[in-house]
């Protein structure tokens, strides 16, 4: 028993061997960002692009302007790398390419951070990706309008 509840501790597992009602609590809210990301992949299919772009620019961190999450939660989840590759291909797939950059920017600075501050092989792997991706993108949108 800790302050916060009772803790229960099974020695005989490595992968979570303490069950918590916080660890309870964070295993539901995963489960949730997953149908969540599922939903938005639903759209992305279906060619609801904008809607797509609606879901998830609020996710980035855009400095002083109206961030919600803090970003090492946001950013700490498992599908974040597929959330910041369907906005960008949601706005390349749009046209908007200053509004494209701008986000991609945004997430490629989070993407490098990420990457840089992992310690899974595969996870490092799947960041390298996602910035390589978000670089291919950016390149896109540069060469696609000449006004940026």
């Amino acid at each position: 028993r800790n302050s916060d509840g009772f803790t229960i501790r099974l020695p005989n597992l490595h992968v979570d061997s303490a069950i918590s009602l916080e660890e309870i609590d964070k295993k539901l809210k995963s489960l949730e960002r997953c149908q969540s990301l599922e939903e938005v992949q639903r759209l992305y299919e279906m060619g609801d692009y904008d809607q797509v772009v609606k879901l998830l620019r609020p996710t980035l961190s855009l400095g002083a302007i109206g961030r919600t999450k803090p970003l090492e939660f946001v950013a700490s989840i498992p599908e974040r790398p597929a959330q910041l590759l369907l906005l960008q291909d949601s706005l390349l797939k749009q046209k908007d390419y200053r509004q494209c950059l701008e986000c991609s920017e945004v997430a490629l600075n989070e993407a490098i951070q990420q990457m840089n501050n992992v310690s899974s092989s595969s996870s490092k792997e799947e960041w390298v990706s996602t910035v390589t991706q978000l670089l291919t993108g950016i390149d896109f949108s540069l060469s696609s309008d000449n006004t940026i």
